[in-house]
């Protein structure tokens, strides 16, 4: 590998932790996406997205919550695609697909430094909001955080590619035929790390059947994800249709979403300081650099401030110490998710808009509203965004990344991009709209829960019949022929697949996923147990490819 191509491999690894654009580079942490700049740069796109689709189930559940990266994607995309590229050919796609779970929790470690250097950059800013400086505030937030992640990110990277791929590169290519074996067991069996955890986020255990039948109709079908996706939405209406309750049906069940977003502005008739473009801004502010100094300190509370500063600057002009006093509040602690939380942003702007006009708004009302909001619309936000939608939408693309296909990361991301900055704009104008009745009417809404669960019977159902086709655990076990005459009984294709065609690989999501559930989560020690059973197991050729 060429050292400028290293380098421009590391600029894009650095660029996806930048965060502009919060949900925009978010996605790029999606190894069928960001291995497409690895394919670029490096001459052969196909193969990078054939990496990447196949690194892509092991990564597929959300585990970003609350901040917490226990892995790197973009790394582990960018890197294995890089390996098996400029290996031209001596290193398989199942050897280097045992790496990209190693090579993303160590690159990890970086997101650490990254979230505790981040706490010099929120403390810098308090002091620029004692001086009514908020350009310093702007520059701690957007430029000072995203200069220190070239240390961070692009610089190590850089230097991986350059020295470490090539002796990578020897050691895989010159691997003795049971250890071979041994990686490509583990490339089979992590997949179901990514289905497990994202069973155990979603957390409906009454609704795992429907993952099960979703994982059989496709091993007895061999459909495709077209005709998987509309059986999967036949499913889910019936279900929503056949589960409605009385007071459904009597229009009790919460508001609609008709309701919801036909609520006039409070105080319509009054003057308003703020335009409608003005207001639309600090949405914006927000989306494009909400994640850039994301720290353990604070979280995401520099990013709220930074995100009111241009229209705090309007209502607090000939107010200097207010100003200064809502600076001090809006850098206080702040964690939600980025497009459903929104509606918190909506309503804080109306009321530091109300209290600039003189109304009598305390600014105990603006913290304890914050503090109180952004916890249930994190887990509303999570849960259909992040933990459903994202998910289901990588899986339904991760076939044509199979295939070669170029847009088959680019696709998704598109998707859930516009989508979520569309409804992330509805949500954001109806608090301001509403001001304090806004977050009741989305909380109290039945309709939330309505839409919570359509998408888990919909993502269930489809995400266990992609299951079928992404993760592979078999045995090349025989059983010898009496007397020793013939071939035997192959144990997987004359036993186990005549009784449940993939049985092995359902067991393994499922002991995988009630270890999750034991452990709380740790994905750490679910892939590390994953690994070491794939190795000891394939090695010893007791997992593997059947014969015949």
């Amino acid at each position: 590998m060429a050292l400028w191509q290293a380098i421009a491999i590391g600029f894009f690894y650095y660029l996806g932790w930048s965060f502009y654009g919060g949900t925009m580079f978010m996605g790029w942490d999606s190894p069928i996406m960001n291995v497409f700049w690895s394919g670029l740069i490096l001459g052969d796109i196909k193969t990078a997205m054939i990496v990447g689709a196949t690194i892509q189930p092991m990564f597929i559940a959300f585990m970003g919550a609350g901040g917490n990266m226990p892995t790197d994607g973009i790394a582990a995309g960018m890197l294995t695609a890089a390996l098996i590229i400029t290996s031209k050919g001596a290193i398989s796609i199942e050897s280097a697909i045992a790496l990209a779970v190693p090579v993303g929790l160590v690159m990890s470690t970086a997101q650490t430094l990254r979230q505790l250097t981040a706490s010099i950059w929120v403390q810098m800013a308090d002091r620029y909001a004692e001086k009514l400086d908020t350009r310093g505030i702007k520059l701690a937030g957007i430029v000072y955080s995203n200069l220190s992640k070239i240390i961070l990110f692009w610089i190590p990277m850089t230097l991986i590619l350059y020295f470490g791929a090539p002796l990578v590169t020897t050691m895989l290519s010159s691997m003795p035929a049971w250890l071979e074996n041994g990686l490509s067991v583990i490339g089979g069996m992590l997949p179901a790390l990514g289905m497990a955890m994202t069973l155990f986020v979603i957390g409906r255990r009454a609704l795992l059947p429907l993952f099960i039948a979703g994982f059989f109709f496709v091993q007895y079908t061999h459909i495709g994800n077209i005709p998987l996706l509309l059986v999967a939405l036949f499913i889910a209406f019936l279900y929503m249709t056949f589960t409605k309750d009385k007071s459904d049906e009597e229009g009790e069940g919460g508001l609609n979403l008709a309701t919801i977003f036909s609520r006039k502005k409070e105080g319509d008739g009054v003057a308003h300081i703020l335009t409608q473009k003005e207001v639309d801004r600090t949405y914006w502010w927000w989306l494009f650099q909400v994640e850039c100094a994301h720290s353990f300190e604070r979280l995401q509370g520099l990013g709220f401030c930074i995100a009111m500063i241009p229209n705090l600057v309007k209502l607090y002009k000939d107010k200097p110490d207010e100003l200064r006093a809502a600076l001090k509040r809006h850098l206080m602690f702040f964690n939600t998710q980025g497009i459903w939380g929104s509606v918190i942003h909506g309503i804080t702007l109306a009321l530091e808009e109300q209290r600039a006009m003189g109304q009598d708004v305390d600014p105990e009302l603006i913290i304890n509203l914050k503090a109180g909001l952004m916890g249930p619309f994190a887990g509303i936000g999570d849960t259909i965004d992040s933990s459903t939608f994202r998910p289901l939408l990588l899986a339904f693309f991760i076939p044509f990344g199979l295939q070669g296909h170029w847009w088959a990361g680019w696709l998704p991301w598109a998707i859930f991009v516009g989508a979520t900055y569309t409804y992330g704009l509805f949500f954001f104008r109806f608090g301001y709209r509403s001001g304090t009745q806004a977050a009741l009417s989305i909380l109290e809404s039945g309709l939330i829960k309505k839409v919570i669960t359509f998408f888990c019977v919909l993502g269930l159902f489809v995400l266990g019949g992609l299951s079928a086709s992404f993760i592979s655990v078999q045995t090349p076990l025989v059983i010898p022929a009496a007397g020793g005459a013939g071939l035997g009984i192959g144990v997987q294709r004359q036993i186990l697949d005549m009784i449940l065609p993939g049985m092995l690989s359902l067991v393994t999501v499922f002991a995988t996923y009630s270890y999750l559930r034991k452990r709380n989560g740790n994905m750490l020690r679910a892939s590390l147990g994953l690994m070491a059973i794939g190795l000891v197991l394939g090695s010893l050729g007791i997992l593997g490819t059947p014969v015949g």
